[in-house]
């Protein structure tokens, strides 16, 4: 995350964060649409925060600065930085703009003792504290980023400096203020923030979107709806306003109000695929196979390119057993995209679990070819039981086990531990795959290989009896 994120717009970025980091089914789903609202987003805000890069284009200076930082010239760059920040009151202090720098090349170190150096030589400047507000917040030092917005807060009480500038201060402020107040849930400090936020910068959604949650936090549903029908009349890639009242009804734990609204989008715009993908995650992560499949067939009439839609066809695929589908969904994406994990990974299990020799081998070589990292040890678990190699299999077991927790990695090492003769074992991997209420690829198999457990063992003690 701070590699993506220049310091000079960080609070902005963190604090869309907070809402587009929101756990719930529509995250995944729109993940894709989420980061074109937040280029727009970027776009449109640009005239009150910009970053290094953003200076660059603007100022030669700038420019030639960074290619000093970039061959660890330091002291030339803040001499180049320094004279393009006496020429242009717009910029910030030299040792902000490389502190950025360093933030993007997440060297924070070198950044936090920028700011350190900031603070010494610019004493009345808010934007030092600002940004070490902004690194407290991401490293989750929460009192030491209330202290630092509240210090910068009281500068700009007094600050005299170019006008443009101030107001990109006062935007980062509630930025800052406001992503505080939602990860502590005080939604109604929030609501105020946000209110002002978006008096700043009435242009950008994203903002928008989050100024919604808040106020749907507040028992405000209508205000919140209004907020979202307004940023989407500002960036027509966004998600139907519905879709984020859905959201944030998933957010509190209310599946009934939440399918609502979903089923709400869905039937106001039948050429809209994005609530029929949403459906069919949302009945996925409830168990519900049928309507799963049916909204997910849905939706591919409508776009059969949306990659978030094509992983969840091929998990659907598997799950049926439909291991060719399966096979087709994952392999279009892997191919146009190698570095894709999530598709990798799923090719992978879907070409051990189909079973034919050539499949099989497929699915070995692509796991041992990802490397040592915990999914690629557990696809290499599962493809090497399935070739029969056990000593190879065990042996991937033993290095992921411990960092693997989700269903189908506990279902694949009770598979390995029923296949190697220690049913024992595998019963209680089971069981607490199948705890949850969500399908996942291997469900199926993870109910049939229980029954077939518990039936085994119910014989073995009526036969010791």
């Amino acid at each position: 995350m701070l590699r993506n994120c220049p310091l000079i717009v960080f609070c902005v970025n963190v604090a869309l964060a907070v809402f587009l980091t929101t756990s719930g089914f529509l995250v995944g789903i729109a993940s894709g649409q989420k980061n074109e609202n937040n280029e727009a987003t970027t776009a449109k805000a640009a005239r009150i925060a910009l970053g290094y890069e953003d200076w660059g284009k603007k100022y030669r200076e700038v420019r030639e600065a960074t290619k000093k930082l970039g061959e660890n010239d330091l002291g030339g760059a803040l001499l180049l930085l320094d004279e393009a920040s006496s020429k242009y009151p717009e910029l910030p202090p030299g040792e902000l703009i490389a502190a950025d720098w360093y933030v993007s090349q997440n060297r924070v170190d070198l950044a936090t003792r920028l700011l350190d150096q900031s603070a010494q030589k610019f004493p009345d400047d808010p934007e030092t504290y600002l940004l070490l507000g902004n690194l407290a917040f991401l490293e989750n030092r929460n009192t030491e980023a209330t202290l630092s917005f509240e210090k910068a807060r009281k500068l700009l009480e007094g600050f005299s400096g170019d006008s443009l500038r101030s107001k990109r201060l006062m935007l980062r402020l509630y930025a800052g203020l406001s992503s505080l107040a939602q990860r502590f849930g005080q939604w109604e400090n929030a609501v105020e923030y946000l209110t002002k936020w978006v008096e700043l910068d009435p242009n950008n959604a994203s903002t928008r979107i989050r100024h919604a949650e808040a106020l749907f936090h507040i028992a405000k549903g209508r205000e919140a709806y209004r907020e979202l029908v307004r940023a989407n009349q500002l960036d027509k890639t966004m998600m139907a306003p519905a879709m984020y009242i859905a959201q944030f009804y998933l957010d509190q734990g209310d599946m009934q109000s939440a399918q609502m609204w979903l089923e709400s989008a869905s039937e106001k715009d039948a050429n809209d695929y994005k609530p029929r993908i949403a459906l069919a995650q949302f009945f996925w992560n409830n168990g519900d196979f049928i309507r799963a499949k049916n909204y997910m067939q849905k939706a591919r009439t409508l776009n059969k390119n949306d990659q978030q839609l094509n992983i969840l066809a091929g998990q659907v695929a598997h799950y049926d057993h439909d291991y060719v589908t399966a096979i087709e969904r994952f392999e279009e994406i892997f191919g146009a995209q190698p570095d894709n994990q999530t598709a990798r990974n799923h090719l992978i299990l879907a070409l051990a679990a189909e079973g034919s020799d050539e499949n099989v081998a497929r699915a070995a070589q692509l796991a041992e070819a990802g490397g040592t990292d915990v999914a690629s040890l557990v696809n290499q678990c599962y493809a090497f039981a399935r070739q029969g190699q056990k000593d190879k299999s065990e042996a991937a077991m033993n290095l992921s086990f411990r960092g693997a927790s989700g269903p189908n990695s506990k279902f694949i090492f009770a598979y390995v531990l029923a296949e190697n003769g220690q049913p024992e074992k595998a019963l209680p991997l089971l069981e607490t795959a199948l705890k949850g209420k969500g399908l996942f690829v291997f469900r199926r198999d993870a109910d049939k290989l229980r029954a077939k457990l518990i039936t085994t063992q119910s014989k073995k003690k009526k036969n010791a009896s």
